[in-house]
């Protein structure tokens, strides 16, 4: 007879965090008993580990055996301040960091070809090497970061600024730190594309989302979530930079394009956008100069991915009319889908994460949530069945309890 109990059978249903690795072909769990991690595409269940406590935070090490582990104040073995680098392979601790103030994130990636770790506390980033043991390298003062927002690439960091709703920009080749006062408000949510070239920031008012250049630190873009305030959950670029995912408390996984610098624009060098009178132009993509503005009542203008907008846009012919404001004339996603989100969780550091995004390739992406019973949610953007005008949308192609029953 077969008795191999069910992964459902073998940990509580409760999910204390989510983390995807730097190339999202993994997740993991944080769990109110340890630790699970799964593969991305197919949420098939690589690794199990019950600890008899709860681990509050996961990072898998890239494609590594290794995870680092950060537990809360209830756990018997793993400290709220103390950062495990835990083998899974061989099943025990390999080395640990222990910090004075509770870790809130943990990152780990190359810099300058380097391994490294990245430990994000409540008002500083600290900056480790990993090769036998972690080595101290530098230190960053942020404002109040309770999220713990960073992200990194292969050479650059960027963090909360010491004023809210800036972002410091370390370069770790010049051993520079640029300022880009990117909200008026705290941050909310931070993300960098993969090849270090785009930022995205939003504040906690969830209604505009930026996109930056980190060569320039000139504005490329401003999307426009919606009109209603919202807690934005999580923001994350497809590999090629030249989208951008979201998800909010509203319930809704909102796709945009985004002009990445080395996006080819078939229409000429300068790029033209209909902006509400009074509005800052937005820069070219990669130059960090401004473009040309267009004239009141313009009735055509270029997107960001190179074709024609003819006025049926998200308002129609509203967006083109001169001195309307300034909504009417946003960008807004071109695609949006349903995705599940508890209605019981809050905007508060304390409660489950949820819509946490992990892009499988540049046109599929997962969403993965905390909580009880979090599912796995899979979508896929492709071309509109009719096929008009070249238009998109965003289709749920499947989804799984993580810690159930497929379905």
């Amino acid at each position: 007879m077969y008795t191999q109990p069910s992964i459902k059978g073998l940990v509580p249903n409760e999910v204390l965090s989510v983390s995807f690795n730097n190339n999202a072909s993994h997740f993991t769990l944080g769990l109110n008993s340890g630790y699970a991690v799964f593969v991305t595409e197919t949420c098939s269940l690589r690794s199990i580990k019950d600890f008899q406590g709860p681990i509050a935070h996961v990072e898998m090490m890239g494609l590594t055996n290794y995870l680092a582990l950060v537990g809360n104040a209830t756990h018997s073995h793993f400290s709220q301040n103390k950062v495990v680098l835990w083998d899974d392979q061989r099943d025990k601790p390999g080395t640990y960091i222990t910090l004075l103030q509770p870790v809130r994130r943990v990152l780990q990636g190359d810099l300058l070809g380097q391994r490294h770790i990245v430990v994000v506390l409540q008002d500083s980033v600290r900056l480790y090497t990993v090769s036998k043991r972690p080595e101290f390298v530098s230190h960053y003062e942020t404002a109040p970061n309770l999220l713990g927002l960073c992200c990194m690439s292969d050479r650059l960091l960027a963090l909360l600024g010491n004023t809210p709703g800036h972002v410091q920009l370390v370069d770790r080749a010049t051993r520079t730190v640029n300022i880009i006062p990117a909200h008026n408000s705290p941050l909310r949510a931070l993300h960098m594309s993969r090849d270090g070239k785009l930022l995205a920031t939003a504040s906690y008012k969830g209604t505009l989302i930026r996109i930056w250049s980190t060569r320039t630190r000139a504005r490329l873009a401003e999307l426009r979530r919606g009109v209603d305030p919202s807690t934005i959950f999580h923001l994350a670029f497809n590999p090629s930079g030249t989208m951008l995912a979201c998800t909010s408390d509203k319930s809704t996984l909102h796709i945009f394009d985004v002009p990445h610098p080395n996006k080819p624009d078939p229409s000429s060098t300068t790029t033209t956008s209909t902006t509400a009178a009074g509005s800052i132009p937005t820069a070219i993509p990669g130059t960090g100069t401004l473009a040309n503005m267009p004239a009141p009542g313009r009735q055509d203008s270029t997107s960001v991915d190179g074709s024609k907008d003819d006025g049926k846009g998200k308002w129609g012919f509203l967006g083109k009319m001169p001195f309307m404001p300034r909504v009417f004339s946003d960008t807004y996603s071109f695609a949006s889908a349903v995705f599940e989100s508890r209605t019981d969780v809050s905007s508060t550091a304390s409660r489950p994460q949820q819509g946490v995004i992990g892009w499988i390739d540049d046109s599929t992406l997962v969403v993965v949530g905390a909580g009880h019973e979090p599912k796995w949610e899979k979508f896929v953007i492709r071309k509109t069945r009719d096929g008009v005008d070249g238009k998109r949308e965003c289709v749920r192609e499947g989804w799984r309890r993580c810690l159930g029953s497929t379905r």
